[in-house]
């Protein structure tokens, strides 16, 4: 398939999908639509990655939040789950296949925080930290518990 003529999917952070069709490669779009609208095949995450041409797997909401909740104050940042479970930094780029990972990452990691927040009753608060090899800045989050109410 040439560079003219290739089917672009992308699976934006609110689960949305996606689909930019260049050249004339409707057999794939098709197979594409397909799967996507045949609501008795369950595709498991994977299978749905694959499809859609996301070739990095992406850990599970469980996952994220087992890893969180290992580390000290629950702090951590995007990169160090990235290096964890990806095997490598991601970081929004221009790049768009490295910038779609990131976004997917984040919403996952979102969501993550979102379940830790509401079953340990408190909140992710995040810092910016620089990197001095090579000055990119990126957020570290830490979780603050909630203060009991005291009745008066």
């Amino acid at each position: 398939m040439s560079e003219n003529e290739k089917v672009v999917v992308r699976r934006l952070p609110d689960g949305q999908i996606e689909i930019e069709l260049r050249g004339n490669n409707v057999r794939y779009l098709s197979r594409v639509l397909d799967t996507l609208r045949n609501p008795s095949v369950a595709l498991a995450e994977s299978d749905l990655n694959s499809t859609l041409g996301l070739e990095i797997p992406m850990p599970s909401e469980q996952d994220l939040v087992e890893f969180i909740k290992q580390q000290p104050n629950y702090e951590h940042s995007l990169m160090l789950i990235s290096e964890h479970f990806l095997k490598q930094p991601v970081h929004a780029s221009s790049d768009g296949r490295q910038n779609a990972t990131y976004q997917r990452l984040n919403f996952l990691v979102r969501k993550a925080h979102a379940r830790i927040e509401h079953e340990e009753t408190g909140q992710f608060l995040r810092r910016w930290v620089r990197m001095e090899k090579n000055r990119r800045s990126y957020l570290v989050y830490t979780f603050q518990h909630s203060q009991p109410q005291t009745g008066a």
